[in-house]
């Protein structure tokens, strides 16, 4: 009687954390890293669980990065506008199409998180950059935006 009840009691442990693994929202973003002298650009998939958010690889299961939440000292997101490149002829019809193509520069949307001794960088894509400020705020981190304007 005792082993069934262990056996169960160990089998909804392991059924919750599962189904609490399966809960988490990820989101794709690229990790900043420092690889010898080169900083570079990791794909990336962002999860956002109960006690810690954690980076991994997209390629495959190796955690780049985990944060605890109570651990965090500041997160911000900023923007940064860069030039678009393209041959001369490409940019003259633009401009003779749309007068307004040099005002309307993409920007980058990065995420800053910073610990008492860790950092974490991500460039986060359009279409889930609030989504991401949003889990932040709902796990009790402020979030600051600062744009280049």
């Amino acid at each position: 009687m005792k082993r069934s009840v262990f056996l169960l009691a160990i089998f909804l442990v392991s059924a919750a954390a599962v189904f609490a693994q399966q809960n988490q929202r990820r989101y794709e973003a690229e990790m900043l890293r420092n690889e010898g002298k080169d900083t570079r650009e990791f794909n990336s998939i962002v999860t956002f669980g109960s006690e810690s958010m954690k980076v991994v690889s997209s390629r495959d299961a190796a955690v780049y990065k985990e944060i605890k939440y109570a651990d965090v000292k500041s997160a911000e997101i900023s923007y940064s506008a860069f030039p678009q490149f393209g041959s001369e002829f490409a940019r003259a019809i633009l401009l003779a199409l749309d007068p307004h193509y040099w005002s309307q520069k993409p920007r980058k949307r990065w995420l800053t998180v910073m610990t008492g001794d860790d950092f974490l960088i991500l460039k986060l894509e359009k279409d889930n950059y609030k989504l991401i400020k949003a889990e932040l705020e709902i796990k009790k981190i402020k979030v600051e935006v600062i744009s280049e304007d």
